[in-house]
């Protein structure tokens, strides 16, 4: 009896081992399953949060490109800055703006001086910075602009290409080929060649590039293109659709193109006014102002890179966007007044990328360019240096007529005298108009629009 229940433990003893073996193994195996999905998504979560802070980082990068493009449309100048400490702007000329922009900081540092973008839904902030390539400017117009996004420990970068769209950006640019309608009092000269509705060429001749014209510089036109044996050493532009693109009078040359074949884009605008270029030279509100000066102007471009100006209106080369003098009312760079009141006139470099405004002598006496006179032609007593003659010569707003114009103005002094047009001058081409300062009358002074310059 106790034999039998011995061998029945003993058989029971077995079966739990058995058991307790399959119980610690399935264990194992559950603890296993759930380590690997702990680990799975563990590295799921990891994964998620890497993607979605280089996505923010990718979006502070774009925002970055977006605040560049925002200051080139403000200030058309602003090709010119960057870092120059900068690898990806080692072939450019750059320089850091006088106006501090933080996007220029290279600092990579956990106190960097990066600028800081709001991350839309969020608390934090993601920061950009950016580096500028203005290799390619001078000749197409292109920028390229390396962006650096960071959120928190993510970084993106992105490299994009800007090209402005503006006539600034060309050496040569109009948008119809031919004499402005106010000079020849056609209406329909202000239509394109190509168009269906056409000019009349006998009515509005066609401006003509001919064979000693060699343009160093992008070419850009919304009308055909006419040359013969021109030579052209940058990109050429033109919004005629047709073919030929470039029209080769009967008996021409075709045109020399060491750039690039002529290419078509579409009609680029003129602006409506020329308020938006003239606020460039304001002091308070341009990043980096260019010169402003007032009435008959002579400006002469030299071979070494210096233009010397002679103005005897301008009151003051820089002026404030409220009509107001600025607090450096004549800039070293824009020329000395006592300078540009002589017949030498003011040498000074060429401004960079910048621009040159010549503005009608105002009639009002609050602007600081305002010139009061009693009496046309010459000025009032005591608005000149000692020794100095100004007078308007020939009718008030008559074009050059014949070979030698009479309308115009001399500007004297006891070194020379300043006389536009000069004495003899021919006549211009033919498709080309040349118009004379005007003489105002009382009480408003002499005025001119744009520039005339004397050769």
């Amino acid at each position: 009896m106790l034999t039998r229940i011995l061998r029945r433990r003993a058989r029971a003893d077995g079966d739990t081992g058995i058991a307790l073996i399959v119980v610690v193994s399935l264990t194992a195996v559950m603890l296993i399953a759930v380590g690997a999905a702990l680990t799975s998504a563990t590295s799921g979560l990891q994964q998620a949060v890497a993607a979605q802070g280089s996505t923010r980082a990718l979006d502070a990068a774009y925002a970055g490109v977006q605040d560049y493009i925002t200051k080139l449309n403000a200030d058309s100048t602003y090709p010119q800055y960057g870092n120059p400490q900068s690898s990806f702007s080692s072939t450019s000329t750059v320089s850091l703006p006088a106006a501090t922009n933080r996007a220029f900081s290279l600092d990579t540092g956990p106190n960097s001086t990066w600028q800081n973008v709001p991350i839309p839904g969020l608390s934090t902030v993601g920061s950009y910075r950016y580096e500028v390539d203005n290799s390619l400017y001078g000749s197409s117009g292109l920028l390229r602009v390396r962006s650096t996004g960071r959120f928190g420990p993510y970084v993106r970068t992105i490299v994009a290409s800007i090209q402005q769209q503006g006539f600034i950006n060309y050496l040569y640019f109009t948008d119809f080929e031919t004499q402005d309608p106010a000079v020849t009092g056609q209406s329909s000269c202000a239509n394109y060649l190509w168009s269906t509705t056409s000019r009349n060429p006998a009515l509005c001749p066609t401006i003509q590039f001919g064979a000693r014209d060699v343009l160093a510089g992008p070419i850009r036109s919304n009308d055909t293109l006419t040359v013969c044996g021109a030579t052209f050493n940058g990109s050429v532009t033109t919004s005629n659709p047709n073919s030929p693109i470039v029209n080769t009078p009967t008996g021409c040359a075709a045109g020399t193109y060491n750039g690039s074949q002529p290419t078509y884009a579409p009609v680029l605008a003129m602006p409506p006014t020329n308020t938006a270029m003239k606020a460039q030279t304001y002091a308070d509100t341009a990043t980096n102002p260019g010169c402003l000066y007032t009435g008959p102007t002579q400006i002469t471009l030299n071979s070494d890179g210096t233009m010397t100006v002679v103005s005897p209106w301008t009151r003051a080369t820089a002026v404030t966007s409220t009509g107001g003098v600025a607090p450096n009312s004549a800039p070293a760079q824009c020329g000395s007044l006592q300078a540009l009141h002589s017949t030498t006139g003011a040498t000074i470099p060429v401004p960079a990328n910048n621009l040159v405004y010549v503005q009608s002598v105002p009639s009002t006496a609050g602007d600081p360019n305002y010139t009061a006179t009693t009496a046309v032609p010459g000025p009032a007593s005591g608005s000149w240096p000692a020794g100095t003659t100004y007078t308007c010569t020939g009718s008030s707003a008559s074009p050059i007529a014949g070979s030698n114009g009479s309308a115009g103005w001399t500007f004297s002094d006891a070194k020379s005298a300043i006389r536009y047009p000069l004495a003899g001058r021919a006549r211009p081409r033919t498709g080309a108009t040349r118009r004379t300062a005007r003489c105002g009358t009382p009480p408003r002074p002499p005025t001119a629009a744009g520039t005339a310059t004397s050769s």
